[in-house]
C-alpha cells in the first residue's frame, strides 16, 4: 500500500491509495533511518528541517535520491543552535565569565528566532497552522538549474510541504487527501521555490483540486489547500465565508434522509447487548458502527508512542535541549477512533473534556446558533436556539442572543475569518468561566456520561449520519452539560468532522 502510495507521487495513476493509519506515520517510518544517519553525521542540523527534506525526496522522483546534505540543514526558521556543557575543569573560567571577568556577548541579541512556522490564515482552534502561502503574482519565466536538495529554495517548499502533510494527518484518516491532492500541493510548491516557469499553471491545477473539496464536501482539505495561494483580503474573505456556509448547508441545510438506506439494526443492537454486559468496550462497539453503518465515532487525542520515539531522536540535534519537544514532528492531537490508541477510553475522553478543548466545542455551538438565525424561513431547527442560548447562560453566565448582532456585523464587514471572529468572543466572553467549568468532572462522571450517549445510539436515525466522522468528545461534554436537544440525530451532526 504504502509503496503504491509513493509510485502515485512518482508519476503513477492509483488517484485513491491511502495507507491504513495515514500517510504521516507511514512516511516518518520510511525516512527514519536517514535521517538517524543524518543526525549521527551531523549534529547540528534542524530535525524538524531535515525530516521535511527527506520526506520531499522520498516523495518525489529520483533525482535526489543519492544526494549527500550539507552539513548543516537548518534556515531563519531553525532553532538557535545550543552550546554544549562546559568541561569540568572549565567551571572557575566560566565563573570569572559570569562575574564579569571576561568578554559577554548581549544576551538581548542570541539568535534564538521563533523558529514555527507562521501562518497567513486562520484555520480551526483545535488545530496548529504549520501552512504559509506563497505570492503568485510575480513569476519568473526564466527557467532555473535543478537546485539540490538541501539548497534554501527546496527546503523552504519542503518545510511548507511537511506543514500540509502535519495538518492533513491530523483528519481521521478517510477524510486525509488522497494521493492526486498531495501532489498537487507539492508540485505548486516546488515549482514555485525553484522559480519554475510552471508555476500559474500548478496554481491552476491545485485550484481545480482545491475547488473538488469545496463540492465534495472535504472542507477541512480545503482549508489547508487553500492557505497555499496568496491572495487579496476580499478573495481571502470570501473563501472563508463560502467555507462556513457551505460546511453548516452540507449538515443541515439539505434533506438528510438517506432514501433507500435501509439500517439493520441487529448486529448493533448486539454489539450493544454486549457493552452493557462489559463483553466488549467502547472501542469494539464503536468499530462495528464503522464497519457496518459507516459511522465513525472519533476521539481528538494525542498519538502514543510516537511521538516520544521522534522526541529522543531529534535530541541527537544541537538544536534541541531536555526541555525542547520534537519540534512538532507529528500533529500534538489527531482525530482517531478509539482503537487506534493503546489508552483506554476513559483516559482518551478524560484527557480531552479538559480547558484545551472548550474553545472548538463552544465555536462550534455558537457557529450553529448563528447560522440558524441567518437561515431564511423556518428551518425546523429554531428550538436548539432555545438550548444553546439557556446552556450560555446557565453554564457561563453569557447573554447569547445579545452577542449575535455584533457577531452578524462582524462576519457581514470584517476583514477577519470566522474562526478569528468567533474565537475574538470566545476569548472574551467565555474562555475564563469554560476554563473553570470543566475541571469540575472527574473521570468516572466522563465515563458514565459516555456510557449514556453510546446507550442512546441505537435509538438514533443512522441513515441520517451514514458516512460521516464525528467526535464523540463534544457528544460527552453535550452529556456533561446537560443539553437536552429537540433532535438527538441532530446533536449528533453538530459535532460531524468535515
Amino acid at each position: 500500500m504504502f509503496k503504491e502510495f509513493l509510485s502515485f507521487l512518482g508519476g503513477s495513476s492509483d488517484p485513491d491509495t491511502i495507507p491504513e493509519g495515514g500517510y504521516l506515520d507511514h512516511l516518518l517510518e520510511e525516512v527514519e533511518p536517514r535521517v538517524e544517519r543524518e543526525l549521527d553525521r551531523c549534529p547540528d542540523h534542524d530535525p524538524l528541517l531535515l525530516v521535511a527534506a527527506e520526506v520531499m525526496r522520498t516523495l518525489t522522483d529520483d533525482r535526489w535520491e543519492d544526494q549527500e546534505l550539507r552539513c548543516p540543514v537548518a534556515d531563519t526558521d531553525s532553532p538557535p543552535k545550543q552550546d554544549p556543557p562546559p568541561p569540568p575543569d572549565a567551571e572557575a573560567e566560566s565563573a570569572d565569565v559570569e562575574s564579569g571577568g571576561a568578554f559577554q556577548e548581549d544576551p538581548a541579541n542570541d539568535g534564538s528566532d521563533d523558529f514555527e512556522i507562521e501562518s497567513t490564515a486562520e484555520i480551526p482552534p483545535e488545530t496548529t497552522n504549520r501552512v504559509r502561502s506563497v505570492d503568485l503574482s510575480e513569476e519568473t519565466t526564466q527557467q532555473q538549474p535543478d537546485y539540490r536538495l538541501d539548497a534554501d529554495p527546496i527546503l523552504q517548499a519542503s518545510r511548507i510541504f511537511y506543514g500540509v502533510l502535519v495538518e492533513n494527518d491530523r483528519l481521521p484518516v478517510d477524510l486525509q487527501m488522497r494521493p492526486a491532492a498531495i501532489a498537487a500541493a507539492r508540485d505548486l510548491l516546488l515549482a514555485y521555490f525553484s522559480n519554475d516557469g510552471e508555476v500559474k499553471q500548478k496554481a491552476r491545477n491545485l485550484m481545480v483540486v482545491v475547488e473538488d473539496k469545496f463540492n465534495d464536501g472535504f472542507f477541512s482539505q480545503a482549508k489547508i489547500l487553500v492557505q497555499l495561494f496568496e491572495a487579496d483580503e476580499g478573495t481571502i474573505n470570501e473563501n472563508d465565508r463560502n467555507l462556513f456556509y457551505d460546511d453548516m448547508l452540507m449538515r443541515f441545510g439539505q434533506k438528510d434522509t438517506a432514501e433507500g438506506l435501509r439500517v439493520d439494526r441487529t448486529e448493533l443492537d448486539a454489539q450493544f447487548d454486549a457493552l452493557v454486559e462489559e463483553e466488549i468496550g467502547l472501542p469494539e462497539f464503536f468499530d462495528t458502527m464503522a464497519t457496518e453503518y459507516a459511522i465513525s465515532m472519533n476521539v481528538l487525542a494525542e498519538p502514543d508512542q510516537t511521538a516520544s520515539h521522534w522526541n529522543e531522536l531529534a535530541r541527537k540535534s544541537n538544536r534541541v535541549t531536555d526541555e525542547t519537544d520534537a519540534l512538532e514532528l507529528l500533529p500534538s492531537r489527531r482525530w482517531r477512533p478509539m482503537s487506534a490508541f493503546d489508552r483506554e477510553p476513559g483516559e482518551l475522553l478524560d484527557d480531552y473534556v479538559a480547558p484545551r478543548s472548550m474553545e472548538a466545542y463552544v465555536q462550534r455551538h455558537l457557529k450553529v446558533a448563528f447560522f440558524i438565525l441567518r437561515a431564511v424561513g423556518d428551518t425546523g431547527m429554531e428550538p436548539y436556539l432555545d438550548t444553546v442560548f439557556d446552556w450560555s447562560e446557565d453554564a457561563f453566565g453569557v447573554d447569547g442572543p445579545a452577542l449575535m448582532p455584533a457577531l452578524y456585523q462582524e462576519a457581514t464587514d470584517s476583514k477577519r475569518s470566522i474562526d478569528e471572529i468567533f474565537g475574538q468572543v470566545y476569548r472574551d466572553s467565555y474562555r475564563e468561566a469554560a476554563r473553570e467549568v470543566v475541571q469540575q468532572w472527574d473521570r468516572d462522571a466522563v465515563e458514565s456520561a459516555a456510557g449514556e450517549v453510546a446507550s442512546r445510539i441505537p435509538q438514533l436515525e443512522l441513515a441520517r449520519l451514514s458516512g460521516g466522522h464525528f467526535d464523540f468528545g463534544g457528544l460527552v461534554l453535550d452529556e456533561l452539560f446537560g443539553l437536552d436537544f429537540h433532535d438527538p440525530t441532530f446533536a449528533v451532526k453538530i459535532h460531524q468532522l468535515t
